[in-house]
């Protein structure tokens, strides 16, 4: 997965960690929700810039963002 570029807002992960958020390119494979149906046909994703942390398809990413399933993220405007 390729870095991209820095997004303009931040994530809360897990209701208290916070990181910046960036775009990626990649494989669909590359999804967190891969194999469980549903991608994005972009090869775009966002996440965090730590590579332990999950990276969402764009459809994945706005569908979870808010939520308070597990492994959404929040968008936090700090910047």
């Amino acid at each position: 997965m390729k870095r991209i570029k820095q997004m303009p807002w931040v994530l809360e992960l897990d209701g208290e960690e916070v990181h910046d958020c960036f775009l990626f390119e990649g494989d669909a494979s590359d999804c967190e929700m891969a194999g469980k149906g549903g991608c994005g046909t972009s090869k775009c994703f966002l996440g965090t810039g730590d590579s332990r942390e999950p990276k969402f398809c764009l459809r994945h990413y706005f569908e979870l963002n808010g939520d308070d399933r597990e492994g959404g993220y929040k968008i936090v405007f700090e910047h």
